[in-house]
């Protein structure tokens, strides 16, 4: 069953996924209102309100007439150095800012009845060739012990009366930010190469497809609980950057980048690049969604040719 919810609170709302999804909304009609750390917007959004977690502030008079929440609020696990105090900061922005959410809808009148959120495929740690549903336990490492930490203090917004969907968000394709101009940058140079063995996976999604999944989960009030939001074709290391090579009539070099060379400068957050996640699509393609990008070549001539 389809319902289309009309008013929708988006946390997070600074990040590309979080204005992209905006936008999308308005174009259907609907109003998106941020909720962030000020009430300074863009035109994405109709109105913003402001919370902050840490000190318990929450202007409730967001939750006025609102049916919806998308929930998107963390800090970028990939803009600095994973120092203790960054590690921290990763988690407790996640955990801290869903348990403050869950317990002022408990405490405040309101009219939510659908809240999707995000976590990621990260959930799974190095999946290496298993292929992973989302009935699978968590893997290892930070990224692993994070998304488990942060799918738990999730599950605390299911709250009578609402139905939550989680989002476990693979390597997301987009032009504009996130990971794929860094990488698309030294294959511009004539410099492109696979990473480490070049065999670990990357479950990818078009950031476009990525939106209207969020738009359907609000709508399909039959999807509850976790669905991986990746395409149905993932692919290893090695062909993502051969693809990019052919996308933007690059060569690729056929000598990869050592492992020792991303731990030398990442260290831990080595992880992000050598470690891979093979990840099912299925229960998501089940929920009777398309994908309008289905194979990694499509999606990157989308976003780089």
């Amino acid at each position: 069953m389809m319902n289309s919810t009309q008013r929708i609170l988006i946390t997070g709302a600074s990040g590309m996924i979080a204005r992209q999804v905006a936008s999308a909304l308005k174009q259907l009609q609907r109003s998106p209102i941020a909720l962030g750390r000020s009430t300074n917007h863009d035109d994405r959004f109709d109105m913003a309100f402001t919370w902050n977690p840490s000190a318990n502030q929450f202007d409730t008079k967001a939750l006025i007439g609102t049916d919806a929440i998308v929930h998107l609020a963390g800090a970028s696990i990939a803009d600095h150095k994973w120092t203790p105090a960054r590690k921290k900061e990763i988690l407790e922005s996640r955990t801290r800012s869903t348990e403050f959410l869950a317990h002022t809808l408990q405490k405040s009148s309101h009219s939510i009845k659908t809240i999707v959120a995000a976590s990621a495929t990260g959930f799974y740690g190095n999946s290496a060739e298993r292929l992973m549903s989302e009935t699978d336990a968590a893997g290892d490492g930070f990224l692993a012990e994070t998304c488990q930490a942060w799918e738990e203090s999730l599950h605390k917004l299911a709250l009578p009366g609402i139905r939550l969907v989680i989002l476990r968000i693979g390597f997301v394709i987009d032009r504009s930010g996130g990971a794929l101009p860094v990488m698309a940058r030294p294959v511009r140079w004539m410099a492109g190469a696979a990473y480490g063995s070049g065999k670990q996976f990357i479950s990818w999604i078009d950031s476009s497809d990525l939106i209207r999944l969020f738009i359907h989960s609000l709508d399909n009030t039959t999807m509850n609980g976790t669905f991986n939001a990746v395409a149905p074709q993932p692919v290893r290391n090695t062909t993502f950057i051969q693809e990019i090579g052919r996308t933007l009539h690059r060569p690729i070099w056929p000598i990869n980048i050592p492992s020792f060379v991303f731990k030398t400068l990442l260290g831990e957050q080595s992880e992000l690049v050598l470690g891979g996640q093979y990840v099912s699509a299925d229960k998501t393609l089940a929920s009777d969604f398309h994908f309008n990008y289905p194979s990694l070549p499509e999606s990157l001539h989308h976003h780089l040719a």
